[in-house]
């Protein structure tokens, strides 16, 4: 089993590496996130999990056009680590003295000239800007991809995109309505002087909208972005199958239109 293991695993990297040399980049980091930067998430987004094999709820993987591999995680996670990880990747063992960070390591690594990718969807802004500005120091460029390269390798076996159906919240439950609600967002959006509101997480578009579902196993969220305008409408980009005609009206009712969740 540790062969077949191992095997699939350098099948997997190599295949990484062909797609890495096609971005131009020489490294890339696979997180634990999805788009929404969710602490639990759909099968479809968990692309560390399948190019590692290590399957803990935290964890960064770095691979090298070079040949390196590597995983950051935490001590909660060695023994498991070291478990699951096959021939060919390392452990790195956040919070250990001597171990570096991702961005410390990559600087260190990389040489002046070369570039690291990042699917920007998965990562926060704030870890985007300050791996840039580390990188910068030692002539090292980041890129951000149009694509992640974890898609093109797991190909047709990736899960599909979650698509339990979505239900109301009620009211007298959720203590004021949907459109209730959009107001008050837009009365603080008025006072900041902007003129529109991301909501990416998934429990805040659910308390938004009064929606619950069932896209993340043992979590009742649906997989959804809202935009908030402050002089026009709220949009929420979800999949149009996942809502069955109760949902679909009291949306409507509240003056919210649906775009498809990829137009996001």
């Amino acid at each position: 089993a540790a062969s077949a293991a191992a095997a699939a695993s350098a099948k997997r990297l190599e295949a990484l590496r062909a797609r890495l040399a096609a971005l131009g980049v020489d490294a890339v980091i696979v997180p634990s996130d999805d788009p929404h930067l969710s602490e639990y998430v759909p099968d479809c987004f968990m692309r560390r999990a399948f190019l590692s094999g290590f399957t803990g709820s935290a964890g960064t993987a770095v691979v090298t056009a070079a040949g390196e591999a590597k995983l950051w995680t935490d001590g909660r996670y060695f023994l498991q680590a070291k478990q699951q990880l096959p021939q060919g990747w390392e452990l790195m063992k956040s919070g250990v003295e001597g171990t570096p960070t991702v961005e410390d390591w990559l600087a260190s690594t990389l040489d002046k000239g070369q570039a690291v990718g990042i699917d920007p969807a998965v990562h926060p802004a704030s870890f985007a800007l300050g791996l840039r500005d580390k990188l910068k120091e030692r002539g090292v460029a980041l890129r951000c991809l149009d694509e992640n390269p974890v898609d093109s390798v797991w190909g047709d076996d990736r899960p599909p995109l979650p698509s339990a159906p979505a239900r109301l919240h009620p009211e007298s439950v959720a203590g004021r309505s949907a459109a209730e609600k959009l107001a008050a967002v837009r009365a603080e959006l008025e006072k900041e002087e902007a003129d529109a509101l991301v909501v990416s997480a998934l429990d805040e578009v659910a308390y938004l909208l009064n929606i619950r579902g069932g896209d993340v196993e043992r979590t009742p969220v649906v997989l959804a972005y809202v935009l908030v305008e402050r002089k026009g409408p709220a949009t929420l980009f979800v999949d149009e199958a996942k809502l069955p005609d109760d949902v679909s009206a009291a949306l409507a009712g509240a003056g919210v239109q649906v775009r498809p969740y990829g137009e996001a």
